[in-house]
């Protein structure tokens, strides 16, 4: 089963790949969102009768993309989060508390391209990592926005699961 897993994701990103190249476009949240989701599900680990969705997903931008998206990183992370935490609860996986989504420049990378890296982390370390990213955006000292560390509100509720609504639609309701 683990070759056919494979296989299927090379294809995938193939498909992918040559779509994003007609399209030329620059990146996008709902991208994002899928890319994020699909490492989830590539990178989930078993263990205890329980399925665990990785904590830390680090996006890779180029350096023209990261100063495009700054100053909206904050509120992309957030929703990006929300996002994840309801479809990991969708799925039965489990998390070590609430996802933390982060961005990093990769100079590799050409304009308009971005990957996703899912990994397990321990909330801790997730904690602490959260704090060095909300003071990276100049919002440490306190309060934290909403959908930025927060956790995450149940579907329907709060003023996040109207990005993730909207979200969910661009997306469709399976998720793709």
């Amino acid at each position: 089963m683990g070759f056919l897993s494979r296989f299927e994701g090379k294809m995938e990103d193939t498909f992918e790949g040559a779509a994003d190249r007609m399209a030329n476009a620059p990146i996008s949240p709902v991208q994002i969102a899928k890319k994020a989701e699909k490492q989830m599900r590539r990178e989930k680990m078993v263990g205890a009768g329980k399925q665990y969705a990785p904590t830390l997903y680090t996006v890779l931008v180029n350096p023209d993309d990261d100063q495009r998206l700054f100053g909206y990183y904050p509120t992309l992370a957030g929703e990006t989060e929300t996002y994840l935490a309801a479809k990991a609860a969708d799925e039965g996986l489990v998390m070590d508390g609430q996802p933390l989504v982060r961005f990093i420049v990769d100079d590799g990378l050409k304009h308009g391209k971005f990957d996703v890296i899912a990994e397990p982390v321990a909330a801790p370390i997730i904690a602490q990592l959260r704090a060095e990213e909300m003071q990276r955006y100049g919002i440490g000292g306190g309060q934290a926005p909403a959908g930025y560390g927060a956790p995450a509100p149940a579907p329907g509720y709060g003023a996040d699961a109207v990005g993730l609504h909207l979200l969910g639609a661009q997306l469709g309701d399976d998720g793709r």
